[in-house]
């Protein structure tokens, strides 16, 4: 069977065919006969049957297509509006496509992004890991500087329980008391204060370690209420004592007397300022030994340290330099530099003497 198309065109080629017969027909008889139409020549009049025929062709065909196909009509009459709408969907187009490219770009930025956090979040994620590490490798460096600690502290104690804390007459503890103010209690705070003390050092024991004659204390705390001036409180003890040992005391009381009045002379020692400057400042220390032995005599009480007072080798050295640059024998006196009890400290304060 044929196809539709193609039957249209043989239809519509017999129907044009024939008008144009039908045409070419009339005008020949029209021409024969010399008719007239419209007053027009028989010549014209066959000319006009001719075109006649020829628009109704045109006109059948059209009328045809027009009638049978949709895309004729549309070609004929809605070519302008499809332009119309080709132009909408043409701006459509491009828009839509500035959107993509738009979206694109920033999809490229994001992936651009994501790949510069997923880099950001490894060097996070390894600087974890090395943290980490560290912390680990820490904590076992603290875990064994612990386990040296508890060694020392096993060795310190085993050496400790072979030494001499504490030599015969020695104090253990000492403190300025103003007397009638509950010396009982007093005297038992500072015994409370010497066996912590000694426990600090490592030793374990839920007995009092510091051992005090009764007859002593009551003594000593009958001295004290009987008074109203500052005493200077000490115990002493009273034998060489062994780590871990009890320690026995005896309380002494000394009053807070005036030794040296503000300015007076101490010690004094002859130094030849031509020696080197080390040696002027071993006769600076000895001189200075010299106060010490003297002060102790003269009835100043050291503290626990064994220290009656304190001069720095800032002073020393500046006082060296000081003899050195006059390089002849001087007169170096020690004296008080204020008043000073029995309590002390001793301040020292130096004057010299050009030879």
């Amino acid at each position: 069977m044929l196809n539709f198309g193609i039957k249209i065109v043989l239809l519509l080629l017999i129907v044009s065919g024939s008008i144009a017969y039908i045409g070419d027909l009339l005008g020949r008889t029209v021409g024969r006969k010399r008719l007239t139409l419209f007053g027009l020549r028989p010549r014209y009049t066959a000319i006009f049957f001719t075109i006649a025929s020829g628009i109704l062709i045109a006109i059948i065909t059209l009328s045809f297509l027009l009638v049978i196909s949709n895309d004729a009509k549309t070609a004929f009459f809605g070519l302008e509006k499809l332009q119309n709408e080709i132009q909408e969907k043409s701006t459509l187009l491009n828009q839509k496509t500035i959107e993509l490219n738009q979206k694109t770009a920033d999809l490229d930025k994001l992936k651009t992004d994501s790949e510069a956090i997923k880099e950001d979040l490894e060097s996070k994620i390894k600087q974890r890991d090395e943290v980490q590490k560290k912390l680990v490798a820490s904590r076992n460096e603290v875990a064994q500087l612990q386990s040296t600690k508890e060694k020392l502290t096993q060795e310190i104690l085993k050496t400790r329980k072979g030494t001499i804390l504490f030599r015969v007459g020695e104090p253990i503890i000492s403190a300025t008391v103003k007397g009638g103010e509950k010396p009982a209690a007093t005297l038992n705070n500072l015994i409370t204060l010497a066996d912590r003390n000694y426990k600090s050092l490592g030793i374990e024991s839920t007995e009092s370690l510091i051992v005090v004659d009764p007859a002593n204390l009551q003594e000593a705390t009958e001295v004290l209420s009987g008074i109203s001036d500052n005493l200077l409180v000490k115990f002493l003890a009273t034998r060489n004592v062994i780590f871990g040992e009890k320690i026995p005391v005896v309380i002494k009381l000394y009053k807070n007397e005036l030794l040296y009045k503000k300015g007076a002379t101490v010690a004094v020692k002859e130094i030849d300022g031509s020696l080197s400057r080390e040696k002027i400042e071993d006769d600076i220390k000895k001189l200075l030994a010299e106060v010490h032995v003297k002060a102790i005599e003269k009835g100043i009480q050291p503290d626990p340290s064994g220290s009656i007072g304190e001069v720095t080798y800032a002073e020393i050295y500046k006082l060296s330099n000081k003899i050195k640059l006059y390089n002849k024998k001087v007169e170096l006196t020690a004296q008080a530099a204020n008043d000073t009890y029995t309590l002390g400290p001793l301040n020292i304060e130096f004057k010299l003497k050009y030879k």
